[in-house]
């Protein structure tokens, strides 16, 4: 079934609301999305469960600060999804008046085998994401997945307000059933 956007539902993400309002998060420390990937300079980014290759993510020093928070909202993928984890948690912020420039993501085996899903933490009623020439205005606390696997996606935030993104990779465990002959 080919889609660009899927949603599921609402989400209660106050506490994590609250977290980035009350923490002293250095939204500038961490480069790597900015610099090296392209249409990403306007963004900062704070990772709790990321590796740069996708081939081992681990936590960072910001994952303890959300642990509880994340381990809320996988508990929530589990029932609306089927069991599985998440293996990506990064929180992007897309600063007023700022854009994600039009881009295909590299990490092809990666995106085959996860669920790309934003939930907007901070928003506002002029950012827009666009996915395959189809736009999506997404609201606070809303659970979407987007099917980025080789299709052109940007950001437009042209509000008053920076916009926040809790962005994961959930990967579906497909375990095997044993039939007995």
């Amino acid at each position: 079934m080919n889609y660009n956007f899927k949603y599921y539902g609402q989400l209660d993400i106050s506490n994590i609301g609250d977290l980035i309002l009350n923490t002293e998060l250095n939204w500038d420390e961490y480069t790597f999305r900015q610099t090296d990937r392209y249409g990403q300079a306007d963004t900062k980014t704070i990772p709790l469960i990321w590796s740069e290759d996708f081939l081992e993510n681990t936590t960072w020093k910001s994952y303890e600060i959300f642990k509880d928070s994340l381990i809320e909202i996988e508990n929530n993928l589990i029932q609306l999804l089927g069991e599985g984890k998440i293996e990506v948690a990064l929180l992007i912020n897309l600063p007023k008046n700022k854009k994600i420039l039009p881009h295909i993501d590299s990490g092809d085996e990666h995106f085959f085998k996860t669920k790309r899903i934003h939930i907007p933490i901070t928003t506002n009623d002029k950012c827009n994401f666009i996915v395959g020439g189809e736009t999506v205005q997404m609201k606070q606390g809303e659970i979407w997945e987007i099917d980025n696997a080789y299709k052109v996606h940007s950001v437009n935030n042209n509000g008053k307000t920076d916009r926040i993104h809790l962005l994961i990779d959930y990967q579906i465990s497909h375990k095997k059933i044993k039939t007995l002959l």
